[in-house]
């Protein structure tokens, strides 16, 4: 149930974010029912990593009446601080990686684990999202041959690419990239050169349940 908790944080973290510049799935999907490209939704790879979302994903035409008038009346607090509420973990730095995204979507889901009682002071790896995100997981039935997810401008560092909300929730939609920052830690990744070390690292969530 807390794994469940803690995706359903996480997705709901990445929705509101990218609502500011969403993506039409829908009405990409009418185009194709092979391939999206993912170029076309989140554009060019920026200096410090986010990549900007140039469509939208939801606005209030796609809601129906009841949730239009459920949302109405829902009251939204004058001000929240999380600092307050004692739910934020260490400060992270990014260092000269384009890992900013996952600096963000890690200490969302780090302050749902606080909130939840879960654990005091968990700590997630935002270096295996950045991977999970750009790599594909073992596939028996060969249902995501083909899939790729490759910004339009790279090169061969990955850690570099940068993300965003729309990233991030189809990784972790696919229960990948949320592992303990034990297995898969920032340091390691700064201190290794080529940054080839993710071959053994786990696919899928396995240390929340």
């Amino acid at each position: 149930m807390k794994r469940r908790n803690l995706l359903a944080a996480v997705l709901s973290f990445s929705l509101v974010i990218g609502m500011s510049a969403p993506v039409d799935l829908a009405q990409e999907s009418k185009k194709t029912q092979t391939a999206v490209s993912i170029e076309d939704s989140v554009g060019e790879t920026s200096k410090y990593g986010y990549l900007p979302i140039h469509r939208k994903l939801l606005n209030s035409d796609d809601l129906s009446s009841g949730r239009k008038k459920k949302a109405a009346k829902t009251t939204i607090p004058s001000s929240f601080n999380a600092r307050e509420e004692g739910l934020l973990t260490d400060i992270k730095d990014q260092g000269k990686t384009g890992m900013c995204w996952t600096m963000s979507v890690m200490g969302a889901s780090e302050a749902d684990i606080i909130q939840d009682g879960s654990e005091e002071s968990p700590d997630l790896s935002e270096y295996h999202l950045a991977y999970s995100t750009y790599n594909k997981a073992d596939d028996p039935l060969g249902l995501t041959v083909g899939d790729i997810c490759r910004p339009r401008e790279k090169n061969n560092d990955l850690y570099g690419w940068g993300g965003n909300s729309v990233l991030a929730t189809a990784t972790l939609a696919r229960w990948q990239g949320v592992v303990d920052e034990s297995v898969a830690s920032f340091e390691d990744l700064q201190n290794k050169i080529n940054r080839n070390v993710t071959a053994d690292l786990p696919d899928e969530v396995t240390n929340y349940k």
